[in-house]
């Protein structure tokens, strides 16, 4: 479903003449460049009205502070401060003083308008997820069960049905958000039965979360292949037993941020892990996690797990990477749109420099004979400014608004073209970015169209285009140093709904899939990190979305579906997605129990035990740059968590002489020459769960009376201060 910010409208508009032309002198812009376009239409459209309350809109803003300062100071001056991440603060402000407050000195850059498409398109069994669940092995231990117990899942996404089956009773908090982050209603476990859905029109909410942590496993009607059998419903989530706290609502950057950050809060005011699902995705922006929102994800990735989902794009030709030459300073390529999802291009055009030295930035039209026309070049502009796309007389339908400038955060050369709806009166958009030998330009196009060196598919190469390529069609929002990008393979490829119709796809079983976003970020990383299973995921659907036939036109009927329950009157059902959307929370909800096994996992050390977990096969193999470090694989993980946190026998510091022996009871610790030792062991949450002390340098602790688990040890005496983690078993 197409997201609102893009839906092709039907009204045609023409354009006749020029609105403005910023062409300031060469400059850097405070302001990113959808922030300033949402500016520039607000202006446009509530010149007779400004200054009235009721016509100016508060929005969300994601500021960024400068060097020494603080959000305290954006406090001081009236603002209202929602989230304080240090350097970096989420600002509700009244549009008209978006430019006021982007003015002051200790203000870096201001970054709205923004906004984010939800990223659709036996997995259980396929990634260790069941193993987990019966219980995991170690050196010949007792099995321990891992569900997700004692974690909070989170996410931010659309077409949530909170009460559905899939999560009765497991949604401790909810967050509505709407607006542009200027709302925001929190309901409890004791309130969330009053909620209905956030858009009624959509269902990837209801089934993302189903995915991570749908734990309904009571009677059902399912298919089996092409049987229709009843019993325990078989389509509940990775983690089960993990407490929910979920945020849903219009997608901006800003209400994107809100509800990341109260699922950090709640899980903060719970002494408990958390992880948290981004189901959402934009191949705009710079790809090297300097713009404002990357970096406001990454302080929030420093206190909860988060996972972005790779992008769809991976069969979409969006992107191109050039460096120029001496003998060859420029690149060519046409803009053609997908007409069987929209009537024009919508969407924004995004070009990059590898430095701060300006690119020359043409657009005009171009024939089937390859002659270009109506050559129009993008000035740079700074403050607000913004060029409107025009030919005089010659009309065309929708606008393009341009934008440019050095980026206050990278100090990069960007040129931005949003495309509202718009069309040549004839031939295509033909654009022509040029640069100085060895500076490298980066082209995306983010939205319903392509790069292409041809008129049509079907014709001849243009003389001099160039084609894009999927190469780097890894969503802008997974290039941050602090979230997980996760790709998709397939673990299914048909099935029959209850209907008794049956449907399959074109992917191939245990293959990387097809539409799965890969490439790189500035810094040449690689991404996505991990692949999960994404093609064909059986979850919950909400049944706002089924009963109102929202889904009818993408063939997602009750009959359509693969499972149902009842309750009471009601009906819920389970049906299949596919895209990265789904790949997602697979990995959400192995996080989750991952957690469970080492509640203080940090980024750095999800990455470590992907890296040594993961499967490889010749799938793999066949799409490296797909798959990251291979199939995400849960049970293999825990296994090199709880094998890490102990070696279950003796374990030896070098470097301050302390042995730990394990015993029937608990450890004996031996730290040579020192004396008057004292030991605390700390569970996850940094409760102190068992002490001793003594006068000499041995010493025993008990962990008879403690659950299964890791925990934190503390040794202290003369000139000694050690900490380990252990892994207590029963």
């Amino acid at each position: 479903m197409a997201p609102e910010s893009f839906k092709p409208m039907k009204k045609i508009f023409t354009l006749a003449i020029v609105l403005s032309i910023s062409t300031a002198s060469f400059g850097q812009n405070k302001i990113n460049p959808a922030g300033r376009h949402a500016i520039n239409r607000f202006n446009a459209t509530h010149i007779t009205s400004r200054g009235a309350a009721d016509s100016v809109p508060t929005v969300g803003a994601i500021v960024r502070m400068s060097d020494g300062h603080t959000a305290e100071s954006l406090t001081a001056e009236g603002y209202e401060v929602t989230a304080d991440l240090g350097d970096i603060a989420l600002v509700n402000v009244p549009m008209t003083d978006i430019e006021t407050m982007a003015a002051m000195p200790n203000v870096r850059s201001v970054s709205l308008g923004g906004r984010k498409r939800m990223l659709m398109k036996s997995a259980r069994a396929a990634t260790g997820i069941d193993e987990a669940h019966s219980g995991i092995t170690t050196a010949g231990t007792p099995s321990q069960a891992f569900t997700g117990s004692g974690v909070i899942l989170g996410m931010m996404d659309g077409g949530l049905d909170p009460n559905h089956l899939n999560f009765s009773g497991r949604v401790e908090r909810l967050w509505h958000i709407t607006g542009e982050g200027s709302s925001v209603r929190e309901y409890t476990s004791s309130t969330v039965g009053s909620f209905t859905t956030d858009d009624s029109q959509e269902t990837h909410a209801t089934h993302v979360a189903g995915i991570m942590g749908g734990g309904y496993k009571g009677s059902s009607t399912y298919m089996n292949g092409s049987t229709k059998s009843t019993g325990s419903m078989p389509h509940y989530g990775v983690a089960p037993d993990a407490s929910l706290a979920l945020s849903c609502g219009e997608l901006y950057d800003a209400n994107i941020l809100m509800g990341v950050q109260k699922v950090i809060d709640y899980a903060r005011e719970q002494g408990k892990p958390a992880a948290i699902n981004l189901s959402l995705g934009s191949n705009s922006g710079p790809h090297d996690g300097t713009d404002d929102f990357s970096a406001a994800l990454d302080r929030m990735g420093e206190e909860a797990l988060i996972c972005v989902a790779a992008g769809n794009e991976g069969d979409k030709n969006i992107s191109i990477s050039k460096i120029f030459t001496e003998s060859d300073k420029s690149v060519k390529t046409s803009l053609y749109y997908n007409n069987l999802i929209a009537d024009a291009n919508y969407g924004a055009l995004d070009i990059w420099a590898s430095d701060s030295e300006p690119l020359k930035v043409t657009i005009g039209t171009v024939s089937s004979s390859g002659l270009i026309t109506n050559l129009t070049t993008i000035q740079t502009s700074t403050g607000n400014g913004e060029q409107e796309i025009t030919k005089g007389t010659n009309t065309r339908y929708g606008s393009i608004y341009a934008y440019s400038g050095v980026d206050v955060n990278n100090g990069r050369y960007n040129v931005y073209l949003y495309f509202d709806g718009s069309r040549p009166s004839s031939g295509r958009f033909a654009i022509t970015v040029t640069g100085q030998a060895g500076q490298r330009a980066d082209i995306y196009f983010d939205g319903y169209s392509e790069l292409t060196d041809r008129y049509n598919p079907s014709s001849s190469p243009l003389k001099g285009f160039t084609a894009g390529t999927p190469d780097c069609s890894i969503s802008g929002m997974a290039c941050g140093e602090n979230v997980l990008a996760v790709g998709a393979y397939s673990t299914l490829t048909s099935w029959t709904g209850l209907g008794g119709s049956s449907d399959n796809t074109s992917e191939t079983a245990g293959g990387c899939a097809s539409f799965s976003s890969y490439g790189h970020d500035f810094s040449g990383r690689q991404l996505p990190h991990v692949a999960a299973p994404g093609s064909m995921i059986m979850s919950s659907f909400s049944r706002y979305y089924i009963d109102g036939g929202y889904g009818d036109d993408y063939g997602e009927t009750a009959a359509t579906m693969t499972a149902s329950a009842k309750n009471g009157s009601a009906t819920h059902y389970w049906g299949p997605m596919e895209g990265t959307s789904m790949a997602c929370p697979v990995m959400t909800g192995v996080l989750a129990l991952w957690l469970q096994a080492d509640p203080s996992l940090t980024m750095s050390d999800v990455m470590r035990i992907i890296e040594a977990s993961s499967t490889h096969d010749s799938h793999t193999e066949a799409s490296p740059e797909r798959c990251g470090y291979g199939k995400v694989n849960a049970a293999e993980g825990l296994r090199y968590i709880l094998a890490n946190a102990s070696t279950g026998s003796v374990a030896a510091d070098p470097a301050t002489s302390v042995i730990l022996t394990p015993t029937t009871s608990g450890y004996d610790i031996t730290a040579a020459g020192a004396s008057h030792l004292s030991a605390s062991l700390y569970d996850m949450q940094g409760r102190c769960v068992s002490e001793a002390s003594g006068r000499t340098n041995t010493l025993s602790i008990s962990t008879q009376s403690l659950a299964s688990g890791i925990y934190l040890l503390k040794v202290n005496g003369t000139d000694l201060d050690y900490s380990a983690k252990i892994v207590c078993r029963h």
